[in-house]
């Protein structure tokens, strides 16, 4: 139902809801403002000391994002559930049981007493 109402018709109604907050409102300056934002995404680049320029920022802004459906998001759930798995059986493997000997728990034991 949403996808039959334009923009033209959301706007004015956003018009009429904040009428107060838009009264001197003219609009924003898209190519300054994304000029400073280009900007900003390059010095936070540099700061994390990736190689990259204004054309490989300008490629991820508009580059479009397909949403994924719901095998993919199936498969990625399966895959970190499978990693999750092996995460575990690492952790079990690498911690091997301990068993003591009632020998070797009683000299445990005694030595125990003789420092007290």
């Amino acid at each position: 139902a949403w996808e039959l109402v334009t923009a033209k018709c959301m706007k004015g109604v956003w018009k009429q809801c904040n009428a107060r907050f838009l009264q001197d409102f003219h609009g924003f300056d898209s190519e300054e403002e994304l000029s400073v934002l280009r900007g900003v995404i390059l010095k936070l680049a540099n700061k994390l000391e990736l190689e990259c320029d204004v054309d490989d920022i300008e490629e991820l802004l508009t580059e479009e994002v397909k949403e994924l459906t719901n095998e993919e998001l199936l498969i990625i759930e399966e895959r970190k559930a499978e990693e999750q798995r092996q995460k575990d059986d690492e952790e079990n493997e690498e911690e091997p049981e301990r068993k003591f000997s009632v020998n070797e728990l009683s000299q445990c034991f005694s030595l125990i007493n003789q420092g007290l």
